[in-house]
């Protein structure tokens, strides 16, 4: 086989394997579509909607290809500086050291919630509390959080007691 004829068969097998990977990559991320079966069971099977539909070869051009994009999980999230606070080692530890992170721990005693707050801490007006009505471990788990971090930017760690056994 002379040099002209190899490369030809050369360009037309990387042809080939480049027009199997698209078909591949567009077929896997293509929606998928549920039908209902045929057992009449309310279970249902599962067919790519590439075999219905070929709009995921505009993908570039198409709303519903951006909008799977966002909703997908390896997309990254962003976190309020809330809840990049909550997620750091020395919130989760001192939380943890506080009450084991039992939210409805405690009652009308000094203290209570996750976070031990002081009951006058809990219902006094800003700059000197939260600010907050009822007891602390009456309110949600998203509630005492929010005051734990609303506290923390106003005081600081020195708040809570078990702060410097978590090296804050």
């Amino acid at each position: 086989m002379n040099a002209a004829r190899r490369r030809a068969a050369q360009n037309r097998a990387g042809a080939l394997v480049l027009a199997l990977a698209v078909l591949v990559t567009f077929a896997w991320s293509a929606p998928r579509a549920t039908w209902p079966s045929r057992s009449g069971g309310g279970s249902a099977s599962t067919v790519a909607a590439s075999s219905l539909d070929w709009s995921p070869l505009i993908w570039w051009r198409s709303p519903a290809w951006y909008a799977r994009l966002e909703r997908s999980s390896w997309m990254p999230t962003v976190l309020t500086p809330e809840q990049r606070w909550l997620a750091t080692p020395a919130a989760r530890c001192v939380r943890w050291a506080e009450s084991r992170d039992e939210y409805r721990i405690g009652g009308d005693e000094p203290h209570g919630g996750a976070w031990q707050f002081s009951v006058s801490t809990w219902q006094a007006k800003p700059p000197y509390g939260i600010g907050e009505t009822g007891l602390p471990n009456e309110a949600s788990p998203a509630v005492q959080n929010a005051a734990a971090y609303k506290l923390w930017r106003l005081a600081g760690w020195s708040q809570w007691q078990t702060a410097p056994g978590c090296g804050v």
